[in-house]
């Protein structure tokens, strides 16, 4: 059985090896153990952005095969193919976690327009201004937490935990914008907006913002410049 997933590497493979045409099957001979060997890969592409290597440049869209043992968020096989591959923008990088972080706020019942505008800097690769704007939006997601949990409020309290954890994830990605690992920490917004609905009252709900978010990040990485 083949199953579509998402890997992200650097200009070579992490074993110094060429990136492999698309098209063209790997296939890993020998015993295979995830997170050891074989071929890695995970079935939606914001978890697939957790494992992002130091100097990840491409995301990949892959088939694998001999599916061997599964986790949560990865997986590994005995055979994978690259099907089609999108650089790494991280640009788009900032703008997912500015957006997950707003959501995450929106849970939370607050607006941050600090967050759309580090969004908006970040789109033109303005850092430093970004950097400025996302602190704003701490700032702001810190006190309403401060708040909600002083009066004991549980449920606003969560809500508020997670909203401010989210933004604090962006502010840490804008820092780390200049390397690779913006793509594993501006992530964990993704996550935080995830944790924000899980704090709701139906159960339903983290799953809905999960599908909406890998739709929103599919449609963000892969689009045409």
């Amino acid at each position: 059985m083949s199953v579509l997933a998402w890997h992200l590497t650097g200009p070579t493979l992490r074993d110094g090896g060429p990136i492999p045409s698309i098209g063209v099957a790997l296939v890993h001979e020998g015993p295979i153990e995830i997170c050891e060997s074989g071929m890695h890969a995970s079935r939606m592409l914001t978890a697939a952005l957790r494992y992002a290597p130091q100097g990840a440049v491409w995301i990949h869209r892959v088939r694998v095969e001999g599916i061997e043992l599964e986790h949560q968020d990865k997986l590994v096989a005995r055979r994978r193919m690259i099907l089609a591959s999108y650089p790494l923008d991280l640009r788009r990088i900032m703008r997912l976690a500015c957006e997950c972080a707003g959501l995450a706020a929106w849970c939370a019942g607050l607006y941050l327009p600090g967050l759309v505008k580090a969004a908006e800097h970040a789109d033109r690769g303005g850092w430093y201004a970004a950097r400025v704007a996302a602190d704003t939006a701490w700032v702001a997601a810190d006190t309403a937490w401060a708040s909600a949990d002083a009066t004991s409020a549980t449920c606003a309290s969560a809500y508020a935990a997670a909203s401010a954890w989210a933004v604090m994830s962006v502010v840490r990605a804008v820092d780390r914008a200049a390397s690779a690992e913006a793509a594993w920490v501006a992530t964990d917004a993704a996550k935080a907006a995830t944790d924000a609905a899980w704090a709701a009252i139906t159960p339903g709900a983290r799953g809905v913002v999960e599908e909406t978010t890998e739709a929103r990040v599919v449609a963000l990485m892969t689009k045409e410049s």
